[in-house]
Parts: structure tokens; C-alpha cells; sequence
């Protein structure tokens, strides 16, 4: 059995002898680093410095509108327009609850405050998701 059948029989493909190469056997060690490349300094010592906290920007909440009640307005014409969402009429009646009685029955000239239009109706709403 030849040395590459033994090989083959111990399924090792490292027990192949190999020639010994004579282009490797004289080689030079590599070239020392020039001096910019050695450190000079000792290791820097590990500190406890932190980065601030980052501070979100404060939102100032906007304070209410005043809205006169106009001839044949409802809240939810009212909320459509104003704030951008008909669904947003019981804000409205919540806000008003001392001034209305009911949401159905609006006192033409009475003044109500209006909630701050909330940034997300702002958005369209995206096509299909109705």
C-alpha cells in the first residue's frame, strides 16, 4: 500500500507526506517596525468619564383655542375641521363639559375650547387603510 492509500485509509489529508520545499527553508524574519509605530506613552488608565445624558426637548403643551359656536355647527363638524378628525368630538365635549350640556345641543355665540390639534391627525392617512 502506497503512502497516499494509507492516507486515504485513515481519512486524513494532513498524513500525506510532503516534499520538503527549499524556497521556505531560508527565509529572512520579517523587518522591526519603524520607531512611529513602537509606543511611547504607558497604556492609557481606564477613567470614569461619561458622556452627558441627553435631555429630550421639553414640549410646551399648547393651551386650548377658543372657538365661537357658529349656526348649524356640530361637534363633529367642528372636530373635522378644526382638529382634523370627526372621532375627536368627545375631546371637544369633555373639554366643554361646563359650558355644554349636551353634545347634540350647541348654544349658537357660546364660546368653547378647543383641545390642541394632536400631530399625529395631522398626518394623511395612508392609502388602503380605511
Amino acid at each position: 500500500m502506497t503512502a497516499i492509500e494509507q492516507a486515504e485509509a485513515m481519512g486524513s489529508p494532513s498524513a500525506l507526506p510532503t516534499a520538503p520545499n527549499p524556497a521556505l527553508e531560508n527565509l529572512a524574519p520579517p523587518p522591526a517596525l519603524p520607531v512611529s509605530f513602537h509606543p511611547t506613552l504607558p497604556p492609557a488608565q481606564p477613567n470614569d468619564w461619561r458622556p452627558d445624558t441627553v435631555m429630550k426637548p421639553t414640549v410646551q403643551p399648547r393651551p386650548p383655542r377658543q372657538y365661537r359656536i357658529r349656526d348649524r355647527d356640530t361637534l363633529e363638524l367642528i372636530a373635522e375641521r378644526l382638529l382634523g378628525n370627526r372621532q375627536r368630538a368627545s375631546e371637544i365635549f369633555e373639554a366643554n363639559r361646563n359650558v355644554l350640556s349636551r353634545p347634540d345641543l350647541l348654544p349658537v355665540g357660546r364660546t368653547i375650547l378647543l383641545p390642541p390639534r394632536d400631530q399625529r391627525s395631522d398626518l394623511e392617512p395612508v392609502a388602503g387603510s380605511r
